[in-house]
């Protein structure tokens, strides 16, 4: 590029100029080299540019050089950050001089979110009215960016608006720039084709439905709190359930056409997305020919959802989760608790029903925001990382049992400092606020980070003897309010057992209380199907378990916290029963899976929200509930607490209860 700018005639200034630009786009945007260097090449030569590209005879093009020269000095890493940020602001004000919003929209738009970013990290000034500027300049980008004509640039800045006036308490201007957001979101994750690209979209939107929770909740808009909460959550299993699991027989009466344009159609789908989840496309760019096809099923599926909404009572087909569906949910003495946390504090929302409609109480946490949440993560997940370690250093003889006993001994220590905590700060509040309610059970939806955590845990000391949330009032964690709706619609009876008594050959340690375990378990069913050792492989499992109405594994089971599906119990050979296994069922419904193994309840840590885990996977297959594990368990201790907990469901709660799902379960 430098000697195409020398081989440039004199009397070409024009061209010398649009060089000049072309060169300083590649220095700012270049991987390669010094960034540092290459930001400070990248505005010599938009300096050089301006001396021709003057606004009164390059007027778009002055613009345009103003803009980027000022994104450089924003991002330069040289110099007096203050001072560049000066830079930054005064280039994009002279861009606004011809970026006008009548005649440049997209641009002008462009430049006042810039500008608003510039104002909000500003150093000189009074923070106060950097941060009236940024609001300004955010909130005028917005009256073009809107959620349908620029859906990605409209969450951006709604986002960023709704973080800046959180962040200064004005809530229900926070309010009003997430719900803006997500409505940018919602355009987004409908146009996405693959469930990959629908992932990555969930990914971008990060804490946007949590945030947006907790601004309508201080703003008084509870109800409206709670479906942004309840949108947030568990979107894929919530879909999927609603749609291959919906109750259509009197659609099939009303209009046979759509109700077969419907099945085919979602029949379809779920083809395809197995072809997705099989690798014959992870980002939807390798085959053309799968998008086509998948773009073809959910322009069938649309169809039919059309027709069908047009039948009264299913006018809200397969919409998205609103208050009616939340309200559908709840049981008089068993509310659902959405707890979610925010940049400097927290909030739980109580849905309950006592008379008549259901009804919102919120809860404020002031103590728990997400910084806290953070620590609590970190501590919880140092302590079971280094002990972790230290045991897989034992196995291999690389330390004694005095240092593995310590890094033990430090995970409990972080059990019990994590937990008491959570009682001060979330559970303690929330039992408190649910005590006029009388409840005899209630659904917890933790969001975001707080599902790694073992909220009914959390403990208190009442006169010398501790006592656990659990223990005071029992809890079922839920993903959604919808997939609560449709586990119960779906719930079978519990009659018939499927047992997995630890699968061989594997390359894990024996399990020497299995066998007692699934004995004393299907002594409570009438000729339990037992899957022994090797008869428990990966294939006889899949084949067994449609007739099931309830499953127990008691086998070995993992976590892949950066690749959730992969997540799984290890069967007989070797073989690995995963989340993608599981996603391919369709079962036609059951009770209770419960998974006596290792990890079993971890969701994804990439999107928590999404409760990617073994037990939701369950659900989505066709089990009203199932039960699992936060971490590595004992053996022994786990036999004890499933042949206790089977004990109880089935002898001492009475038969009338056990159709209810969560009585005795984490859905």
């Amino acid at each position: 590029m430098p000697k195409a700018l020398e081989l440039v005639p004199p009397e070409s200034k024009e061209l010398w100029a649009a060089l000049q630009v072309e060169l300083a786009n590649s220095l700012a945007q270049s991987p390669q080299g010094d960034r540092a260097e290459n930001i400070e090449q990248a505005i010599q030569h938009y300096e050089q540019a301006l001396k021709v590209y003057t606004q009164k005879d390059f007027p778009e093009q002055w613009a345009t050089t103003e803009n980027n020269l000022a994104a450089a000095y924003w991002s330069r890493i040289r110099g007096d950050r203050a001072e560049n940020i000066e830079q930054a602001i005064q280039h994009y004000e002279q861009a606004l001089k011809v970026y006008t919003q009548k005649d440049f929209p997209e641009q002008w738009a462009g430049t006042e979110n810039n500008l608003a970013n510039a104002y909000n990290t500003r150093i000189r000034g009074d923070r106060a009215e950097n941060i009236e500027q940024a609001i300004q300049h955010y909130s005028l980008a917005l009256t073009v960016y809107t959620p349908k004509g620029f859906p990605n640039r409209s969450r951006g800045t709604a986002h960023r608006l709704g973080n800046l006036c959180l962040d200064v308490h004005r809530f229900s201007e926070a309010a009003r720039a997430y719900t803006m957001g997500m409505d940018a979101a919602e355009e987004l994750y409908r146009s996405s084709i693959f469930q990959a690209s629908r992932e990555a979209e969930l990914v971008e939107t990060r804490d946007l439905y949590r945030r947006a929770g907790y601004a309508l909740a201080k703003s008084n808009k509870l109800r409206e709190a709670a479906v942004a909460l309840e949108r947030g959550r568990a979107r894929g299993l919530g879909e999927a359930l609603a749609r291959d699991r919906a109750d259509l027989e009197r659609v099939r009466e009303k209009d046979p056409g759509a109700y077969e344009l419907y099945t085919k159609a979602v029949e379809e789908l779920q083809s395809l997305e197995s072809q997705e989840r099989q690798g014959e496309s992870p980002d939807g760019r390798t085959s053309p020919h799968l998008r086509d096809l998948m773009a073809q099923a959910r322009a069938r599926l649309d169809e039919a959802v059309d027709r069908i909404r047009r039948i009264p009572g299913y006018e809200s087909f397969l919409a998205e989760p609103g208050w009616d569906e939340i309200a559908a949910a709840t049981i008089a003495k068993m509310p659902l608790i959405y707890i979610s946390a925010a940049p400097g504090g927290g909030m739980a929302l109580i849905i309950g029903r006592s008379e008549g409609d259901a009804t919102v109480q919120a809860v404020n946490l002031d103590r728990f925001s997400e910084e806290r949440l953070q620590e609590h993560i970190n501590t919880w997940f140092e302590g079971y990382g280094g002990w972790q370690e230290a045991r897989q250093k034992l196995i291999e003889d690389k330390i004694g049992a005095e240092e593995y006993l310590r890094s033990r001994d430090k995970w409990f220590e972080a059990i019990e400092l994590v937990t008491g905590q959570l009682w001060q700060e979330v559970a303690e509040p929330v039992y408190a606020a649910l005590q006029p309610w009388k409840p005899d059970q209630a659904f917890l939806i933790p969001t975001g980070l707080l599902a790694l955590l073992p909220l009914h845990a959390a403990w208190r000391d009442e006169g010398g003897r501790r006592e656990y949330f659990q223990d005071l009032l029992p809890l079922s964690f839920i993903p959604s309010a919808r997939t609560l709706v449709h586990a119960r619609r779906n719930a079978r009876g519990a009659d018939r057992l499927l047992a997995i008594d630890e699968p061989r050959p594997v390359k894990a340690g024996p399990l020497k209380n299995s066998h007692a375990e699934v004995l004393a378990i299907g002594s409570h069913f009438h000729d339990p199907q037992v899957l022994k050792h090797e008869k428990a492989t990966h294939s006889a499992v899949l084949k067994s378990l449609p007739e099931a109405q309830v499953a127990h594994f008691s086998c070995h089971g993992g976590a892949n916290w950066q690749d959730p599906e992969k997540s799984g119990l290890l069967m007989a050979n070797g073989e690995v029963l995963t989340i993608e296994d599981l996603f391919e069922l369709h079962l036609s419904g059951a009770r209770l899976a419960t998974l006596s193994a290792c990890e079993t309840g971890i969701p994804g840590a990439r999107l928590p929200d999404e409760v990617v885990s073994l037990p939701s996977a369950f659900i989505q297959a066709g089990f009203a509930g199932a039960i699992g594990s936060l971490w590595k368990v004992r053996d022994d201790s786990t036999a004890q607490l499933m042949k206790a907990f089977y004990n109880n469901w089935r002898c001492v709660v009475p038969k009338v209860f056990r159709t209810c799902p969560g009585l005795a379960s984490c859905e």
